[in-house]
């Protein structure tokens, strides 16, 4: 069931997320010749950190009707805002470890499931 206002920011946010995330995660993996710009890894680490943000208080709106797809949320939602915040902390302290393995395709494939998730969370209230 669609929820107005709640609903639609899920459902554009998730949106946004999706496309950013495929067309990018295509365009690594050579799939495709033509993209969005290049975006820098900073600008899609902090993205990736409120996405993050975002789908726990969205997991947290629907914790009445759907109490397991919430848990899904809360803990996707924790673990895709710490890769998001992570490579952000050790640039600026140095304190906690890189991750520099296959960094792009991890940041794109976390953008397509807290997108999947958004869309998914829009129409399920």
């Amino acid at each position: 069931m669609f929820e107005g206002s709640r609903s639609l920011m899920s459902l554009s946010i998730g949106a946004a997320l999706m496309i950013l995330g495929g067309v990018n995660l295509l365009l690594t993996l050579n799939v495709i010749g033509v993209g969005l710009p290049q975006i820098p890894t900073i600008i899609l680490e902090i993205f990736l950190g409120v996405s993050g943000f975002y789908l726990m208080i969205d997991g947290f709106l629907i914790i009445t009707m759907h109490p397991m797809l919430t848990l899904v949320d809360i803990l996707l939602g924790v673990a895709i805002a710490a890769l998001g915040i992570l490579p952000l902390l050790n640039q600026l302290t140095g304190m906690f470890f890189p991750i520099n393995f296959f960094h792009e395709i991890i940041i794109n494939v976390c953008f397509i499931i807290a997108g999947g998730l958004l869309i998914f969370n829009s129409w399920n209230f």
